[in-house]
């Protein structure tokens, strides 16, 4: 009896021991769940507040790059301002004439020149479009709508006068003595127009007066009597007689001479070269025939 009794005490010392316990697990089970769902809910709260600060340094990164921008634009501004200073104050101390002639200051961006001078300088007017070059309008000071009423006359002139020397352009056989090879030559002749060439002449010189007045007409009209005389002849002592071109063709190149208001002659590889464009077709249909 006093074996059973102690078994039954044991027994339930061990129930109430193991109640104990579970009490405790589900108290411990209980209080992680609690903590588990505090730290979830921090959780939240600093998600939601890392959200906030990552807009807050998105628009400060945007503020920051407008900021940089302006004060970029800002900086340049102030470089091209003390460039713009520097530039003047540089240019400002070349606005007066050396005290004597010649005067040659190597640090000096121009040159004084008496305008006399320039009556004894040649410079070419015309560009290979026949448009005036930037260094004529530059040095004669053409403003932009004189430059464009120049051209523009130039054009027209030169083009009414090509058109009436391809017209008047006939084939010869009277070659050039000068004329190079052996072959077959074609020549062309174009009668002088002494008429024309002065009509064409008056309607430059009043556009040239017009729009530079009459010094610089002056000496717009020196520079250009090169290509003027080429073209038209000599103004002074108009031609009578025809330039002629003589072309003859040796295998793969071409014995060119030429006679009139000025001569060349020599062997070329492309005769165009050496040939008025508005020759060209007569040319190019007579040789085609050798």
């Amino acid at each position: 009896m006093r074996l059973l009794a102690r078994k039954s005490i044991l027994v339930l010392l061990m129930v109430m021991a193991a109640a104990g316990w579970s009490r405790r697990w589900q108290q411990d089970i209980s209080l992680a769940r609690k903590s588990r769902a505090n730290a979830q809910l921090e959780l939240g709260e600093l998600e939601k507040e890392r959200a906030m600060t990552r807009e807050q340094l998105t628009a400060l990164e945007r503020e920051l790059g407008v900021v940089r921008s302006e004060r970029d634009a800002l900086l340049a501004i102030a470089a091209d301002s003390s460039l713009e200073a520097g530039s003047r104050n540089r240019s400002a101390q070349w606005t007066r004439p050396p005290e004597q002639w010649p005067d040659w200051n190597a640090a000096s961006p121009y040159v004084w020149l008496p305008k006399g001078t320039l009556n004894r300088i040649q410079a070419p007017v015309w560009g290979e479009k026949d448009e005036l070059r930037d260094e004529v309008v530059a040095l004669l000071s053409i403003q932009p709508d004189a430059r464009d009423a120049i051209d523009a006359t130039a054009r027209r002139i030169m083009a009414e006068w090509h058109s009436a020397e391809a017209a008047g352009a006939t084939l010869s056989p009277d070659h050039l003595p000068n004329l190079g090879g052996k072959g077959e030559a074609v020549t062309v002749q174009v009668h002088s127009q002494p008429e024309l060439a002065a009509r064409l002449r008056r309607e430059l010189h009043a556009v040239l007066e017009q729009q530079l007045g009459e010094q610089r007409a002056g000496l717009f009209e020196h520079f250009a009597e090169w290509r003027l005389d080429a073209e038209f002849g000599p103004e002074k002592n108009p031609p009578t007689g025809p330039k002629i071109y003589s072309v003859r063709r040796e295998g793969k190149l071409y014995c060119i001479a030429t006679r009139g208001w000025s001569g060349s002659m020599g062997t070329v590889g492309d005769w165009r070269k050496n040939i008025p464009a508005h020759l060209h077709p007569i040319f190019a249909e007579a040789l085609k025939q050798h």
